[in-house]
């Protein structure tokens, strides 16, 4: 958790006529006219939120492997073998293939030593939607196979044992399989998780004999998919010692930024439009992936005082804004927060920004914060109207 406190200089700024033809209607009424104006409006807070671990709906991918301070596990569950013809007779061999598609962030990778993973047996109950890298189930360790290596489309074959195939398809008691890097592993691997080639999902092979209406079928090969595939994270990057900020996904962290709007008075002032301008750095430490678009939140909570684990993200923004390949400018437009601000200025408690899906992938991105400087730190551009009265 971190808060940065630190009071600027309000500094006014000319011209930015490029914005000049985006300007919005006057909150006061289009029968006043007035004067236009800009101004650069200093954030004065900003934090960091370290959400964690966070629940995965579907994602294309599963990291597996260890990176910049990322551990990632893959959890895989198959259930469905009562589909398996009309009546299993018996169960003689099962082989789960996975397969690879790329890694999280091959450039950044400085050992490609190939790596092993541990096969863990998940022996208990669980629910998926709560299940956490941090959290403890038994487990029964089955089998330990070559997993990281250097090659971006491999295919991995683990061959599961009788004991295994009984509990799940006999006992059914198939609580799936949880697999582990062992370390050290210098990089994270991709698997496919969801995506739009069926023939390299998770799949796991079984040698059966079953009967399927007036046939008997003996060692038969049949294909059961799974019915759960997700990725567990640990993230021990404790962050940069520069004035630096994180977005990230799979071990969620979220931005959040505060200034003071009390000097636009509403009777007099109308806010055209308002951005937050960031700056990303790119080659910071503990940039990692590819991150999603983010989006801009409502904040509830005095996270300015408390600190910024009370922020509470309520109502997002309906724009999406990528992350820059460099570290050019990003504009995220509060117009409407910040109109609301000027009305009633204690409903403001600032800007979150977040992933919107938290889960899909692992990915860091990093931003300058208030303590950077001049030319990075972030700021609130505010075009508005002056009206000569009321």
């Amino acid at each position: 958790m971190v808060l940065l406190g630190a009071f600027l200089a309000l500094i006014g700024v000319s011209g930015c006529a490029q914005l000049d033809s985006e300007v919005g209607s006057s909150l006061v009424g289009d029968e006043l006219t007035g004067e236009l104006s800009d101004t650069l409006l200093p954030v004065t807070f900003s934090g960091q939120v370290v959400i964690g671990d966070v629940y995965k709906t579907s994602p294309a991918s599963l990291p597996v492997g260890m990176q910049d301070g990322a551990t990632s596990d893959i959890v895989l569950r198959f259930q469905e073998f009562d589909r398996i013809g009309d009546t299993l007779l018996a169960v003689h061999s099962g082989t789960l293939w996975l397969y690879a598609i790329g890694f999280v962030d091959s450039e950044a990778v400085t050992d490609w030593t190939e790596w092993s993973a541990e096969v863990l047996r998940i022996d208990e109950s669980y629910n998926p939607l709560e299940y956490r890298y941090e959290d403890e189930l038994t487990v029964t360790p089955i089998d330990t196979i070559p997993l990281g290596t250097a090659a971006a489309d491999d295919s991995i074959a683990i061959e599961l044992d009788s004991v295994t195939l009984h509990r799940w398809v006999e006992d059914t008691l198939a609580y799936g399989l949880r697999i582990r890097p062992i370390a050290p592993a210098g990089f994270l691997k991709r698997i496919v998780g969801a995506g739009s080639d069926p023939e390299k999902l998770p799949r796991l092979d079984l040698t059966v004999d079953f009967v399927a209406g007036e046939d008997t079928l003996l060692d038969s090969t049949v294909a059961v998919y799974n019915n759960l595939a997700t990725f567990l994270i640990d993230d021990q990057f404790a962050g940069s010692e520069l004035p630096r900020l994180y977005l990230a996904q799979g071990y969620a962290r979220r931005m959040l930024f505060w200034a003071d709007f009390s000097l636009f008075d509403p009777a007099k002032v109308s806010l055209n439009r308002v951005d937050l301008v960031l700056h990303a750095d790119t080659s910071a430490e503990g940039v990692l992936g590819r991150l999603d678009s983010f989006t801009a939140f409502d904040l509830r909570g005095d996270w300015m005082t408390v600190g910024p684990d009370s922020a509470q993200f309520t109502s997002a923004s309906n724009l999406a804004y990528p992350v820059p390949s460099d570290t050019s400018e990003v504009r995220v437009i509060i117009t409407p927060l910040a109109r609301v601000w000027t009305v009633q200025p204690d409903s403001n408690f600032g800007v979150g920004l977040r992933v919107l899906d938290e889960g899909e992938r692992i990915s860091r991105a990093c931003f300058f914060d208030i303590n950077a400087d001049p030319e990075h730190r972030p700021m609130m551009h505010v075009i508005y109207t002056r009206f000569a009265t009321p």
